[in-house]
């Protein structure tokens, strides 16, 4: 990676925030945190991301789905992973038509996020 790339990162799970941090700065790359809608869109607005992570469930009424199609009505391009244990029809389509690249089950194979960055990080 010639350059570290900026991750949005939507978790509101404290511990898995702290630890998908962890693995994503070991792995080089700058993470930018929120737990909740507001605080999702708030960052998008403010800081240039290379690729958003979102867990499907937040914090208060709106999804991780939510957040997404919000920032495609202004960026269609910028990369997106959806993480979730939805398993239901009504979340499983709310993610897919939301606009992620890819929608990884939790808990989460390291291995298989990694392969999910840089493949949606290509130079």
């Amino acid at each position: 990676m010639s350059e570290k790339r900026n991750i949005l990162l939507i978790e509101d799970e404290l511990v898995s925030q702290a630890l998908l941090t962890a693995i994503l700065h070991k792995e080089g790359y700058d993470v930018s945190s929120a737990t909740n809608y507001d605080d999702a869109l708030k960052a998008w607005k403010t800081t240039a991301f290379d690729l958003i992570i979102s867990d499907y469930y937040l914090e208060g009424e709106k999804t991780g789905a939510d957040v997404m199609r919000d920032i495609r009505t202004e960026n269609t391009t910028v990369p997106a992973i959806a993480l979730s244990l939805a398993e239901d029809s009504s979340s499983l389509d709310a993610i897919k038509n939301a606009g992620f690249n890819f929608h990884l089950k939790k808990p989460v194979d390291m291995k298989i996020l990694t392969a999910a960055l840089t493949a949606l990080l290509k130079d």
